[in-house]
Parts: C-alpha cells; sequence; structure tokens
C-alpha cells in the first residue's frame, strides 16, 4: 500500500537533500533548498512532484497539495 503523506514536509522527506530534490524536480539547487527550508513546495511543481512521489510509492494528488497549501 502507498503510504500517504499529511504535510509538503512528508512529501520532500523522499529526498534526502536539496541536491537530489533538485536534480529531480529539475529545479535550480536554491529552489530547492527553500522548498525544504519551508516545507513547501510551488503550485508550478505540483504536477511533477505528484509523478516523482508516485515513483517513490506515495499516492498524492493535486487535491491533496491543495489541502495541504490550505492548512499551512
Amino acid at each position: 500500500m502507498a503510504k500517504h503523506p499529511k504535510t509538503f514536509d512528508d512529501i520532500l522527506s523522499l529526498w534526502a537533500s536539496p541536491k537530489e530534490l533538485s536534480l529531480a524536480l529539475d529545479v535550480p539547487y536554491v529552489t530547492a533548498q527553500q522548498m525544504k527550508r519551508r516545507k513547501s513546495v510551488g503550485i508550478d511543481h505540483w504536477p511533477r512532484l505528484i509523478e516523482l512521489a508516485g515513483e517513490r510509492g506515495m499516492k498524492i494528488t493535486a487535491d491533496d497539495l491543495l489541502k495541504m497549501k490550505v492548512a499551512a
């Protein structure tokens, strides 16, 4: 069964470092650092984040991410 995250931090923990996240999302390193530090991901990156998380066994949807964003 796939893990279901409650927060962006749960999702971001799939990548051990900002460098790994940067490479996975194809964003500058500093952008990945900010995502990890803020424990948030900009909406422009959600489609790729959903895809990558699924590849790592974590099922999420845009609705899930929206709920996380609103809760934060």
